[in-house]
């Protein structure tokens, strides 16, 4: 049998599998060139993997999350690596600091709320007057728009002329929108989605099994890394499309 992740930290297919590997591949690409070390606001932080990558680049970090169990599922992370930062249990829309941020990240967040709504909100509430505001959503490389979270909690899809209307809807002025993909990550992500749609009908030490493919991921980590970003290059760009990382600035 495989090996359980430690409870509460990220599993292996958050830190490992190829799909967050090319998107944080994106997003770091924009943070290092990015101006600005200052403050810096993570908005549904999650398990705090890209705020780890955030603190190892020297930002300021604030990680909000609504979810108790995310904020303190990062803080144990952020402690693993002595880093600090501040965390706040909060809804998005029911945060109105006293100070405004010089960077904001909006990461996988967009496509399960009202989205109008939550960048106006941030450029009205949080943001700096030249400050910068990156996001990523998913993609199938078409929109999708639904009354009624999926099974992943999705209320859209996004394709990059949605991203870019949607961020000029609220006045932000797009810098970049870029897909990512290719054709291996979309085979990939094909497959993976099928395998755990089938498991969901098997007992869950099922996913142990799972956990055994994002185990070779991790070991063999710098070969198959280089081959998705290759690939990614190559003809993410351009088909088989997994999600969309945006930069614009108020």
């Amino acid at each position: 049998m495989g090996k359980m992740e430690p409870k509460g930290l990220p599993t292996t297919q958050q830190e490992y599998g190829p799909r967050y590997t090319v998107r944080m591949f994106l997003l770091k690409r924009w943070l290092k060139i990015l101006p600005l070390r200052k403050e810096t606001l993570d908005i549904g932080c999650g398990r705090g993997l890209l705020g780890l990558e955030l603190k190892k680049l020297n930002f300021k970090l604030t990680l909000i999350d609504r979810e108790p169990k995310m904020v303190k599922i990062s803080k144990i992370l952020f402690n693993q690596h002595n880093y600090e930062a501040d965390f706040l249990v909060v809804d998005l829309f029911q945060y109105f600091p006293t100070k405004k941020y010089d960077l904001i990240l909006c990461t996988e967040f967009l496509e399960h709320v009202d989205d109008v709504k939550a960048l106006n909100h941030i450029y009205v509430n949080l943001l700096k007057k030249g400050g910068y505001l990156i996001v990523s959503v998913p993609t199938f490389g078409k929109i999708s728009e639904r009354e009624s979270p999926d099974e992943y909690g999705h209320l859209r899809y996004y394709n990059k002329k949605l991203l870019t209307h949607r961020l000029e809807q609220v006045k932000f002025k797009v810098k970049e929108v870029k897909s990512y993909g290719g054709g291996l990550l979309g085979i990939y992500f094909y497959y993976l989605h099928k395998r755990i749609k089938r498991e969901k009908s098997v007992e869950k030490g099922t996913v142990i099994e799972r956990e055994r493919v994002f185990n070779l991921y991790k070991l063999l980590f710098p070969i198959i890394k280089s081959i998705f970003l290759l690939d990614h290059l190559i003809g993410g760009g351009s088909f088989h499309h997994i999600g969309i990382v945006g930069v614009a600035q108020k």
